[in-house]
């Protein structure tokens, strides 16, 4: 993959997202990495666009801690899915 083909800001997401994975003992990034990372740029798009609505920013941040909180469970585990 060519990380200099993407934006900077997709650049740093998923630097976020692999950051986040490191930090969880994770084998590899999944996409629930990359949505958190997403989430939590305070200039990207996600945020704006669930801004829209409190509620599904207050769904999202719910869901983020859950999030959190499997991903400890998961410690060390070679892949994770929890949203799909």
């Amino acid at each position: 993959m060519r990380l200099d083909k993407f934006t900077l800001r997709a650049q740093e997401a998923i630097q976020s997202a692999i950051e986040l994975a490191e930090r969880n003992q994770h084998q590899q990034v999944e996409p629930e990495h990359l949505l958190v990372a997403m989430f939590e740029q305070p200039e990207g798009i996600v945020r704006p666009l669930s801004a829209s609505s409190a509620r599904t920013s207050r769904s999202f941040l719910t869901t983020r801690r859950r999030l959190s909180h499997v991903f400890r469970a998961f410690r060390g585990a070679n892949s994770i899915s929890v949203l799909g």
